[in-house]
């Protein structure tokens, strides 16, 4: 419950001010406790239960996802080579 919850990214964020990888890794984990928040299982903020309605058993809803994200990787990724 409290390494799965939506204050502990923050945490590592703040780390993230001494170190550029405890950032990324910040960021990651944020994304992955808000998603699963979107979910029927759910997530905590603080010490509230968060759930949405999305179930994650669905095959296409997990491509979608995945493609969602590569989308997004590859708009990025342009971008950032010199």
């Amino acid at each position: 419950m409290y390494v799965h919850n939506l204050a502990f990214p923050a945490l590592i964020l703040l780390l993230g001010l001494f170190s550029e990888w405890m950032a990324f890794l910040g960021l990651g984990y944020l994304h992955h406790v808000s998603l699963d928040a979107t979910t029927v299982s759910g997530s905590y903020a603080c010490n509230r239960r968060v759930r949405g309605s999305l179930r994650n058993d669905n095959p296409w809803h997990n491509l979608l996802v995945v493609l969602g994200h590569l989308l997004v990787v590859l708009l990025i990724l342009p971008s950032s080579t010199p």
